[in-house]
């Protein structure tokens, strides 16, 4: 809970089928396990999520909400992003990382440090693919780095054709 005033928090999760949770504390700890069986049980369907929270000595129970559930499950890898501390001015460690949905394992494509700390910047896949995506690196011995299909190709970003270093990516 957002609100330092609150002491103990308690949540009921109820599948639209079948299946509930129950949990309580002074936060919500949810088991992984417990809820991929509660999503499974409950796919193309949803939850109902009920929240009580104590303040004060009193309980006050806040409006239900819905989740719903797709009846689809989601794709092996569902999002890349570039991985750095919020709020950065200078950044130190920086990464292009993978996270699979429905699973949360997250997957490093590329750290900074493996490249004497530059910065990586400007990533895109192709439709969310892994095995698809472009992203450049700002160092000393920067360029671009195309993934496709499983093979990598990286084109410097100084070479006899171009007079200066590349910094951002663009489509054609």
């Amino acid at each position: 809970m957002i609100d330092d005033e609150v002491t103990a928090v308690y949540v009921e999760i109820k599948g639209k089928k079948r299946g509930e949770m129950y949990v309580s504390g002074d936060n919500v700890d949810i088991d992984i396990d417990e809820w991929h069986k509660l999503l499974e049980m409950n796919r193309g369907s949803g939850l109902e999520i009920l929240v009580y929270a104590m303040k004060d000595g009193q309980w006050a129970r806040y409006k239900p909400f819905d989740i719903h559930i797709s009846q689809y499950p989601l794709d092996e890898w569902g999002m890349t992003y570039r991985r750095i501390a919020p709020g950065y001015k200078m950044y130190g460690h920086m990464g292009i990382y993978q996270r699979e949905l429905a699973t949360f394992e997250e997957t490093a494509l590329i750290d900074n440090r493996n490249l004497e700390g530059g910065c990586v910047n400007c990533h895109t896949s192709n439709r969310g693919r892994s095995d698809n995506y472009v992203f450049h690196v700002r160092s000393m011995h920067g360029g671009t780095v195309i993934g496709r299909e499983g093979k990598t190709t990286f084109l410097p970003s100084v070479n006899d054709s171009i007079g200066g270093a590349m910094v951002y990516y663009k489509s054609p």
